[in-house]
């Protein structure tokens, strides 16, 4: 939390739109009272920003047992 946002990395699987799937990690990120899931690593090899501070609706492909994404994150996305 160095510049007073917090931030926790979740694990799992990632399915890519070709159904290929793998093990992989990204963030739920805290903005004011709800958490965002961000997966810059995905977004950097598809080359948009369709997982930047997405709510549940939107983060698809992404399959974890951390139980704190879903308890926590937010159904829509961020300023979207």
């Amino acid at each position: 939390m160095e510049v007073g946002i917090s931030c926790r990395v979740i694990t799992g699987t990632y399915t890519d739109e070709s159904g290929e799937s793998e093990r992989h990690a990204w963030n739920a990120v805290r903005i004011g009272d709800s958490w965002y899931a961000a997966d810059v690593t995905v977004d950097k090899s598809t080359g948009d920003k369709r997982f930047f501070l997405c709510g549940s609706e939107d983060f698809t492909g992404h399959k974890s047992d951390d139980k704190f994404l879903y308890l926590h994150l937010s159904q829509k996305s961020y300023n979207r």
